[in-house]
């Protein structure tokens, strides 16, 4: 039996592996890291500002406390999904390794090229997802908790008439 099938098989996993880590890292980085900056960011030009956030509000204080320890918790659910993709390509490289120095398939058991964590994936999105909803949330009261300070529309431009104009309709004489 010739071991090029099998190589250039888990060859191609290794690729698929890597490309999959680094389209979840970029979907990640954009959703969850750059998402909620976004809705700061946006409520700072519509309120120009000039807004407050009472820090000795517990409900405020809460909110940033979760906030944080949610990402804190993602991070770390990330880092732990692209780990086991890479520990699982370094075990494919040493298949790989083993088959082409021996030219045969001995030694290489179900073992080797199975996944032991396929019920740990589920649980880990799951909580991630979670996560995100109560990031988003706390985010969300966090939002609502903002005062806008001074007078917003002062800043924006008023066209007032100063006099009425007159409209005259003219009649056709008959």
């Amino acid at each position: 039996m010739s071991v090029a099938p099998i190589i250039k098989h888990l060859s191609d996993d290794i690729i698929n592996r890597h490309n999959n880590t680094l389209v979840f890292r970029t979907r990640i980085a954009f959703v969850v890291w750059i998402g909620p900056f976004i809705i700061l960011s946006s409520f700072i030009v519509a309120t120009k500002g000039s807004f407050t956030l009472d820090l000795n509000d517990i409900v405020v204080r809460l909110c940033i406390f979760v906030f944080v320890v949610c990402y804190l918790i993602l991070g770390g659910f990330a880092s732990g999904i692209e780990h086991g993709a890479w520990n699982r390509c370094d075990k494919y490289r040493e298949m790989i390794f083993k088959i082409g120095r021996q030219n045969n398939l001995e030694g290489i058991t179900e073992k080797d090229y199975k996944d032991n964590i396929t019920w740990q994936l589920p649980v880990i999105y799951f909580l991630a997802f979670n996560l995100i909803m109560l990031s988003f949330f706390s985010i969300s009261v966090l939002a609502t908790k903002l005062k806008t300070t001074g007078n917003i529309s002062e800043s924006r431009v008023q066209v007032q008439i100063e006099e009425p104009v007159k409209v005259e309709v003219l009649r056709a004489k008959r």
